[in-house]
């Protein structure tokens, strides 16, 4: 006689059966779904590379994405593309800058590195997107601005970032950020192009590409969360419907029930499903207070890490003497030019035309030991303080009390001088200057502004004696060019429209 079958092995057998018929790779997933890392790395990737792929005169792309702290951009696995062709021609030469970027057997690798925001390429980009614009919508348009990589490089405002100088060395020019948010996650996809490319890159055909992808590409690595989740999920119900098969398999065999009986349907348990519905509801219970205090509990330990921790990067490094003896003897110069001038208004024209000699200091700290800086160019001192006087005058004209005025000047002109990119922060001590005080008035402002042009003068003739220094590194009047033209191209079409009717 043949004995009996142990029952404990019968239902193990039948149970580890079920399982093995849903077992791909060594992962146990309903029908094979993969749940594993790198099928969530290949798929940002193949979203990584054909944005590259097709996109004119690119690269490098490369996605960083902020993480759940808010205190960090990071670079996930496989989470960037680089031009093949380009890559092979410059390894041909016996001599690539892009293997540092990308080749991690490379004895001059350059990681990317977690960075904080306005840390490295992919910071500065970050706090220049509208990740923070309050007004984003459905129906908001994405705008592409393309930053010089090697100018962001020898930024004196910005802390040396290797990487960065790895990506001049490698001849790579223009780089844009496009920032993405979905599904709680927010990143930034950059573009990065090579120096010299012609400017189709800008052309509005490939900018709309480039958001369009970017937004594919955010939309990839958004999709890891909920996948993973239904997988999990279905996973969950699986291994539920197994044991309770095992658990039925063992009771029925020890009664000595029939295999017949086990056809019936399994005692129902609780899915994921239900589980989840009962945690939602059960948040929505909460009183809004208790949500509101959890809310602010979390900011509170987000701003607290990022306080604590800060930017976790190198300070800049000091000048030469030489370089910081050019810069004490400029300032002393152009502010012994600017005090002179200031009596000789007196002098002339009595004290009506007296000078606030206070932001020329600031103004003279800019022009020689920042003098890369954007704040220190020439367009965005005039036009930074010709709204600074402007506002200052005003509201010091108003019925305001002194406290009121001197805190709302330098407000509307950090407001302005921020929206429209002429940021000078001399020009807030000017609007407390002038809103403040009773006595100065529009002739001050006019005295003022000419006395400023003339200090820009002088620091474009000193800086440009020092060979390595470049002063303006741009005058900004692009925009405003193109802005006459339109004008004037519009007033002709209307001209030649009544000619001809």
């Amino acid at each position: 006689m043949t004995a009996a079958p142990d029952v404990d092995h019968v239902a193990v057998d039948v149970s580890e059966t079920i399982e093995e018929n849903h077992t791909v790779n060594g992962t146990t997933t309903p029908r094979g779904i993969q749940i594993g890392d790198d099928y969530d790395k290949a798929l940002v990737h193949r979203a990584v590379a054909d944005a590259g792929l097709w996109a004119f005169g690119i690269t490098v792309v490369e996605l960083w994405v902020m993480n759940e702290n808010k205190t960090r951009l990071f670079r996930p696995p496989r989470g960037y593309w680089l031009d093949p062709v380009r890559h092979q021609t410059m390894c041909a030469t016996g001599f690539c800058d892009l293997c540092r970027l990308t080749n991690t057997e490379h004895p001059e690798y350059l990681p990317p590195v977690p960075l904080a925001p306005g840390v490295g390429l992919p910071g500065i980009l970050w706090n220049e997107s509208d990740s923070s614009n309050p007004m984003r919508g459905n129906n908001y348009k994405k705008k592409v601005v393309w930053r010089d990589v090697k100018f962001l490089s020898e930024d004196p405002d910005q802390a040396s970032n290797p990487r960065l100088d790895g990506l001049v060395a490698a001849g790579l020019g223009w780089a844009a950020g496009i920032h993405f948010s979905n599904g709680g996650q927010e990143g930034l996809v950059i573009f990065i192009s090579r120096k010299g490319v012609s400017k189709k890159i800008k052309d509005p055909v490939n900018e709309a590409y480039l958001v369009a992808a970017a937004d594919l590409i955010g939309s990839a690595w958004a999709l890891r969360g909920p996948r993973h989740d239904a997988v999990q999920a279905r996973q969950n119900s699986l291994h539920g419907a197994v044991r309770n098969a095992r658990i039925k398999l063992l009771v029925m065999l020890r009664l000595g029930i029939t295999i017949e009986e086990l056809t019936k349907p399994p005692v129902h348990v609780p899915s994921f499903e239900d589980e989840l519905d009962e945690t939602i509801e059960a948040d929505k219970e909460k009183p809004p207070v208790t949500r509101a205090f959890d809310y602010a509990g979390r900011k509170a330990k987000q701003v607290g890490m990022k306080s604590l921790y800060g930017g976790m990067n190198q300070p800049p490094p000091g000048k030469s003497i030489a370089e910081s003896m050019f810069s004490a003897v400029g300032t002393f110069l152009t502010m012994l030019i600017v005090t002179q001038l200031g009596l000789h208004f007196v002098k002339e024209w009595g004290g009506d035309y007296s000078l606030v000699v206070g932001p020329f200091g600031a103004l003279a700290t800019l022009h020689y030991a920042l003098t890369a800086a954007p704040a220190s160019q020439p367009r965005n001192a005039m036009m930074g303080q010709l709204v600074a006087l402007t506002f200052g005058v005003a509201i010091s004209k108003s019925g305001l009390e002194k406290w009121m005025k001197m805190s709302l000047a330098p407000a509307v002109t950090v407001l302005i001088t921020t929206k429209f990119g002429i940021v000078h922060p001399p020009a807030g001590a000017t609007a407390v200057i002038f809103a403040g005080s009773a006595t100065l008035s529009w002739t001050q402002m006019g005295t003022f502004l000419l006395a400023y042009f003339i200090v820009i003068c002088c620091s474009i003739f000193f800086n440009n004696l020092n060979d390595k220094r470049q002063y303006p590194t741009y005058w900004g009047v692009a925009s405003l060019k193109e802005f006459i033209v339109g004008l004037l191209k519009k007033k002709d079409d209307e001209a030649m429209k009544e000619l001809e009717g």
